[in-house]
């Protein structure tokens, strides 16, 4: 099967839908099918690599907000006019991908909507405020997007339940979840916790990310446990301010930032060396750190939002909190490290169910099954 892949994300991947990209491409191309990638380039013309085999086309991309979808959707078009003869199926990656003119099916997977994303962020500044005001605009690219697809995916029951203010029944959509490389992301042997437990949170350093909430959180633990460690993995616009509230608060020796984790070997070590995981961020669709955390048999503490709520089983295989809480947060830090036995009884508890429904090979199979489907329909 030819395949043609359509993000908007930065390829190598620094971010979920890129890598969701990335190994949905590559266990797809181990099977035997042909892929395209296409996703976002930079002021210059179109222009092709190859990564793992795959070709990649990054296409000229003008960030002129609120319209730079619709000005990249022009060279998207050029480009799909060239190369729609060697493609059987076009599947789009949403967030903010435009729909293009063509016979083929189109399957759409629905990561994050827009509509709901934004909302988890709010217009204290002018990075909110610029989110808001652009809003209308992708939220009619995606109604549309979602309209005219053939098929639409969605990565978590709680991404499809919010489609329904684009006019989409969820009855209609696909789960087909996230997926991870559960040979790779494995459980550790014991480590000795008891000395300086390390929390970890993993992801962009950004609005709706909780990370506010999470310095709330360290605050608290520490005045009860001045030992333990909370370790941020990640770059982003927020780096800064988090740093210099870290600095303000006298929470250097016990908050520490250690950036862009680029080597996966070094972010599985993370995981093993964690004692548990904190995801605060208010709004996700399938969260790839859960998935990643969770194969490495690592209890997880989060928000009770979206697709964290998919992942993560109150009092099975972490804790679920309610969103804006950090006090309740801060409340289950305690609450593990008082009970290694229960923490480590969510972790094996976690890596069973990724076993069960989260491995790329099982992802994989879903779309290829999809794919099949949907050619049969447009025959």
């Amino acid at each position: 099967m030819r395949i043609g892949m359509v993000f908007s994300t930065p390829m190598p991947p620094r971010e979920g839908v890129g890598y969701y990209v990335m190994n949905l491409s590559r266990y797809l191309h181990a099977l035997g099918h042909q892929l395209v990638l296409i996703t976002r380039g930079t002021f210059q013309p179109n222009y092709k690599h190859v990564m793992n085999g795959i070709p990649v086309w990054n296409v000229t991309y003008i960030p002129i907000f609120p319209f730079h979808v619709h000005f990249h959707q022009i060279f998207l078009q050029q480009l799909l006019n060239k190369i729609e003869s060697e493609l059987d199926v076009l599947h789009l990656h949403s967030p903010l991908v435009g729909l293009q003119k063509t016979s083929l099916p189109i399957i759409t997977t629905v990561h994050s909507p827009i509509l709901m994303g934004a909302r988890s962020i709010r217009p204290v500044n002018l990075y909110g405020l610029a989110v808001r005001l652009q809003t209308p605009f992708s939220f009619y690219i995606e109604k549309r997007l979602f309209r005219k697809s053939h098929l639409l995916v969605a990565t978590s029951r709680s991404v499809a339940e919010n489609l329904i203010p684009y006019g989409v029944d969820p009855v209609n959509i696909n789960i087909l979840g996230n997926g991870v490389d559960a040979n790779f992301f494995t459980p550790a042997e014991p480590v000795n916790h008891e000395v300086n437990p390390i929390f970890l949170t993993v992801g962009r350093l950004e609005h709706g990310k909780g990370l506010e909430d999470l310095l709330d959180c360290a605050r608290f633990v520490i005045r009860y446990h001045p030992r333990t460690r909370f370790l941020i993995a990640g770059e982003g616009r927020l780096h800064a301010v988090l740093e210099k509230r870290v600095k303000e608060e006298s929470l250097s020796g016990n908050v520490i930032f250690l950036g862009q984790i680029g080597i996966r070997e070094d972010l599985v070590n993370l995981f093993k060396r964690a004692y548990a995981i904190i995801h605060p961020s208010h709004y996700e669709g399938l969260p790839t750190v859960l998935l990643e955390a969770m194969a490495c048999a690592k209890a997880t503490i989060a928000y009770d939002v979206s697709g964290s709520r998919d992942l993560v089983q109150d009092g099975e295989t972490g804790y679920l909190v309610p969103d804006r809480r950090p006090d309740l947060l801060a409340g289950k830090v305690l609450d593990l490290l008082q009970d290694p036995q229960k923490t480590s009884s969510f972790g094996a508890a976690a890596r069973k169910k990724i076993e069960m429904n989260y491995t790329w090979e099982i992802i994989t199979q879903r779309y290829v099954d999809l794919y099949e489907q949907l050619l049969e329909l447009r025959k």
